[in-house]
């Protein structure tokens, strides 16, 4: 009987050990299984939102555990930060990626109250709370407003290195046990690991997105190579060389490289960069599909990539830049052109002077019966005109120094067109003029070179000769009508130029103003001259529009605000002849100018000293002022100039009379010295009648 009641105890007893190792055993697959189910989530899902849901879903579904979170400590181990959480009604709570380590999601930092799981991570092992009621290593944050008595926050390492901590919670004490511990140490390492992985593999993917989104926008056109071939290209590279994909993989770089320019460098820098890691940046000529070509800059990158030399390039498109180089190379070429024209006409007025003065001189001692003073009539007309001409050249040089001030629109007409029509002479030039025009205000150079804009365009639209006509009339703001522009009340001056060319294409007539618009051609146009005009004509608060009848005719008109004051003839100048008596200065470098001059001065009864330099004329002034009634001095003169001998003047007698004379016309410098009391100027070459009135004007009778 004893024995069976010991048999009965043992066998019990080996019951409950076989139970208790069954239930072992039981838990062990349980945890290979809940591991198994992790390790096939971990291999088959990449996306990381995706990845933390599925994870807390397997955790939730096969652990006791109600809530679970996982936490990241930031590199710095400066905070930890939630990543993932689910709570007891399998809520999932994700964080965007691109948040993850935002200051506003940290969970822990080492001056705050460390928690359960702030105290895993810093001493490096699991923290198990059966209640945590009272045990002050766990508060409710905003993501978890349920009430918490069993906790368990185990730590993970990556890399030999704490990166985090999972959590696990319930709702009840004493849930978890030192087998919870034992499993979520494998648990937390393996779900640390993956999440972090996943992590930076989003961060790379997004950062390749960003990356590749900004080649595949960018205002360049970016291109990858290998072995001089073709194995990437961004939209803006393919609208550069008018190649699609299909036809740039595979091509050579060297098929779209024009090797006629900078052809020794060009081919010098691509096979240095073909054996060469390094970066240059050089211009050149791209060949594109349809066989144009186009200047660009080319920031070329030389890389080895997985061992196989690999050429970045990055291409500019230029072409505006180099149009602009060409327009600023031309302007600089005009500048000098027009210092030159300057200096040209002023020698060449001088010679003038030298002519017109013998020529007035010999006059007066000639019979008017006498065919020698015909020929010396002749000699002045033809000085005249080359004057009008030399007026012409000054004009021209006068480029960029606006004087706004009342100027006759038809003299400025009659002018620039004779000016043009010397270059054209299978152009018939027909002016139709009002004979009593106001004035404008306005830039006379400016001007000028909108006439000679629109004549230059007319004559490219007669290439075989035509009609160039010109009309100006008085016209009011009520007269300006039908115009793509409402004119301001006032009066204008309406000034057309009218030509029986090729005319002007609907579809191009309204971009002829536009800057670098042009239809002739690279070598042929510019399309600024229209576009300067519209400037100029909009800068004097005037209008200008174009109408044409393609292959038949093209006008250009403008209207400009008039001053309402009508000019009178400019060309009605006094034949009076004043003599008169007293002592002038004569200054002058030209010997041919102080020759003649002194002559002409003579001959009109003045006494005359004559003076070479500046420097001399100060020394005789000095000594002989109170005896000296005027000073006709010459503007340009080397050493001592024309306005230090004006001031050296004034120093020595500051109502010293001086008449300003020069081979230029009155703007710039000669204008500087009017400003600062001048008594009068005369440009060269002047008649005897011309310098007898200007000295009867300063000195008087």
């Amino acid at each position: 009987m004893v024995e069976a009641e010991q048999e009965g105890k043992s066998l019990s007893i080996l019951r409950e050990q076989v139970k208790a190792i069954q239930e072992r055993y039981e838990n062990r697959i349980s945890d290979l299984s809940v591991i198994h189910e992790l390790g096939r989530v971990i291999i088959n899902v990449h996306d990381f939102k995706r990845l933390c849901e599925e994870l807390l879903t397997i955790i939730i579904r096969n652990t006791v555990a109600e809530n679970c979170s996982v936490m990241f400590q930031d590199r710095k181990r400066e905070g930890l930060y939630l990543i993932c959480a689910s709570d007891h009604n399998r809520q999932k709570y994700v964080i965007d990626p691109r948040m993850v380590f935002s200051k506003e999601r940290v969970i822990y930092s080492p001056d705050a109250d460390r928690g359960a799981a702030g105290k895993a991570l810093m001493d490096n092992n699991p923290v198990l709370i059966e209640n945590a009621e009272g045990s002050g290593l766990f508060s409710s944050g905003p993501e978890t407003q349920v009430k918490i008595k069993s906790l368990l926050s185990v730590p993970f390492s990556i890399e030999d290195r704490i990166r985090g901590v999972i959590n696990l919670s319930h709702s009840e004490p004493g849930i978890f046990s030192q087998d919870h511990v034992n499993l979520f140490r494998v648990i937390a390492d393996f779900v640390g690991v993956s999440l972090y992985s996943s992590l930076n593999y989003h961060k790379l993917k997004n950062s390749e997105e960003n990356f590749r989104s900004l080649i595949e926008h960018s205002n360049n056109g970016i291109a990858i190579l290998q072995n001089d071939l073709h194995v990437y290209a961004n939209p803006k590279y393919k609208d550069l060389t008018g190649y699609s994909s299909a036809e740039l993989s595979g091509l050579s770089i060297d098929k779209l490289m024009d090797f006629s320019y900078q052809q020794a460098d060009l081919r010098m820098l691509l096979n240095h960069l073909r054996v060469n890691t390094g970066n240059e940046l050089f211009n050149a000529r791209l060949i594109k599909q349809n066989g144009e070509l186009l200047d660009v800059e080319i920031s070329a990158s030389s890389v080895l990539y997985y061992g196989r030399m690999t050429l970045v390039v990055s291409v500019l498109d230029i072409s505006d830049r180099k149009i602009l180089e060409r327009q600023l190379i031309h302007a600089q070429k005009m500048q000098s052109m027009g210092t030159l024209a300057g200096g040209i006409a002023h020698n060449f007025n001088n010679l003038l002077m030298g002519i017109q003065g013998n020529a007035s001189i010999a006059l007066l001692d000639v019979k008017e019966e006498s065919p020698t003073h015909k020929n010396l009539l002749n000699i002045e007309k033809l000085v005249k005109n080359g004057a009008n001409l030399t007026s012409q050249l000054l004009g021209y040089a006068r480029e960029g120094k606006f004087e706004i001030k009342p100027i006759n629109l038809n003299l400025v007409v009659k002018e620039t067109s004779e000016t043009f029509g010397a270059t054209r002479k299978d152009i018939q030039i027909i002016l139709d003029l009002e004979p009593k025009i106001a004035g404008v205000k306005a830039d006379q150079g400016q001007i000028e070179q909108t006439l000679l804009n629109l004549f230059i365009n007319a004559s490219d639209a007669m290439p075989h000769g035509g009609t160039l006509t010109i009309r100006s009339s008085n016209v009011t703001d009520r007269d300006i009508g039908d115009k793509p522009y409402k004119a301001k009340k006032g009066k204008y001056i309406l000034l057309s130029v009218r030509d029986t060319g090729i005319g002007i294409a609907p579809g191009v007539i309204d971009r002829v103003f536009e800057p670098f618009f042009t239809t002739k051609g690279l070598a042929k146009g510019t399309g600024l001259g229209l576009a300067s005009a519209y400037g100029i004509i909009k800068g004097h608060g005037g209008y200008i529009d174009v109408s044409s009848v393609q292959g038949r005719e093209t006008t250009f008109s403008i209207y400009l605000p008039s001053t309402g004051e009508y000019f009178i003839n400019e060309d009605a100048t006094s034949d009076q002849l004043f003599t008169g008596a007293g002592t002038i200065l004569l200054v002058d470098d030209e010997e041919i100018i102080t020759y003649t001059g002194e002559q002409m001065l003579k001959k009109l009864g003045y006494n005359v000293i004559v003076a070479e330099n500046g420097k001399k004329a100060i020394d005789i002034f000095s000594k002989e002022h109170k005896n000296i009634s005027l000073v006709l001095l010459d503007m340009i003169m080397p050493g001592m100039g024309g306005m230090e001998t004006f001031d050296r003047l004034k120093e020595v007698d500051s109502n010293v009379r001086v008449l300003l004379s020069s081979g230029y016309s009155l703007d710039g410098q000669a204008r500087e010295i009017m400003d600062r009391g001048c008594n009068g100027f005369i440009q060269k070459p002047f008649t005897l009648n011309n310098i007898s009135q200007k000295v009867r004007e300063i000195i008087g009778d």
